[in-house]
């Protein structure tokens, strides 16, 4: 089993157990964000990735998926009352801008291109695991009140 598989299941259980996260504290925010966030996981998983063959060019299946992922959040920023959709929402701009890069012709490295994509992807899992959190001790009862 090669880095690139096991980054795949290490990305997938963190998305799985995120996602089971934001369902059991969140609301439809976290929920929904999940969700756009597994949807985006899978079909980055049906693109067929060729070690030295992906990320040589500009990948538009992979940028389609990412250019709907930042509308889902862009969206969830403009009817949540929370912060970190916006911040989720930057993030996946940068993902969908790092994709430009390939545009530049065969001088670009291709493996930055694709842990760009990676690791900016492990910042918005925090995001919406910090944002789901937030949202949980903000309506949590705070305890037994006098008076």
């Amino acid at each position: 089993m090669g880095p690139d598989m096991i980054h795949a299941i290490t990305f997938g259980l963190l998305q799985i157990l995120a996602t089971v996260y934001a369902f059991a504290r969140g609301q439809w925010p976290e929920r929904l964000a999940a969700v756009a966030m597994i949807a985006a996981l899978v079909a980055g998983w049906c693109i067929p990735y060729e070690r030295g063959q992906s990320y040589q060019h500009l990948e538009l299946a992979r940028l389609a998926t990412d250019v709907a992922l930042f509308a889902a959040f862009y969206v969830i920023g403009l009817w949540a009352h929370r912060f970190w959709p916006l911040w989720m929402s930057a993030l996946q701009l940068l993902n969908v801008e790092v994709h430009g890069i390939s545009l530049f012709g065969r001088d670009f490295l291709p493996m930055a291109y694709h842990h760009l994509i990676e690791w900016i992807s492990y910042l918005m899992l925090a995001i919406l695991i910090i944002g789901t959190r937030r949202h949980d001790r903000r309506t949590r009862p705070r305890g037994p009140t006098i008076g």
